[in-house]
């Protein structure tokens, strides 16, 4: 979703370069901004936001049928967080509940439609950035009060944070590559 001219709208179509203008499909619900979102293999998930209030709803969307439809809700509210899909599962990180940033993250398995939480950063964040490169989750940047600099990595395995060194400049609400295979 987005906010178009004050408005809150929410979809996504489908988009080839060589078609023309993307089609829109079905709107998500509820319709909001600054979500996280992340992909896994041919669904795109959207998770948290804000509409008025902060948000802990999520959606999938298939490719395949081009449908939103809902999925269970993050056990935090969340807007602003980012998120990433590795291993078998989309972790979502931070974020704002709407009074502070967050520090907290969880984990969304596709496979059992379920959320557990995971251990949480060493810094409270904002709008921060995630990045996969392997078996290693980066979450860098975003804003606690001030924008920051740092940034910390998340094994898979043995699930655990490590800090790692900081960017040059503070950064915040970054984006992030996605270095597929």
């Amino acid at each position: 979703g987005a906010s178009v001219g004050g408005k809150c709208v929410g979809g996504c179509g489908p988009c080839d370069p060589g078609a023309g203008p993307a089609s829109p499909s079905a709107p998500m619900r509820p319709a909001g901004w600054c979500p996280a979102a992340a992909v896994a293999g041919s669904t795109f998930y959207v998770f948290g936001g804000h509409d008025g209030s902060t948000l802990a709803s999520a959606e999938a969307y298939d490719r395949n049928t081009e449908t939103w439809g809902p999925i269970a809700p993050m056990g935090t509210r969340r807007f602003g967080p980012a998120a990433a899909f590795a291993g078998s599962k989309i972790y979502v990180f931070g974020g704002s509940d709407g009074s502070q940033s967050l520090d907290s993250a969880e984990a969304y398995d596709p496979r059992t439609g379920t959320w557990s939480p995971i251990a949480p950063m060493s810094t409270a964040r904002w709008f921060p950035a995630a990045a996969v490169a392997g078996s290693t989750i980066y979450v860098f940047g975003g804003h606690d009060g001030r924008p920051l600099a740092s940034a910390e990595a998340y094994d898979l395995n043995p699930e655990t944070w490590s800090p790692i060194a900081p960017m040059g400049t503070r950064r915040f609400g970054p984006a992030a590559p996605f270095a597929g295979s």
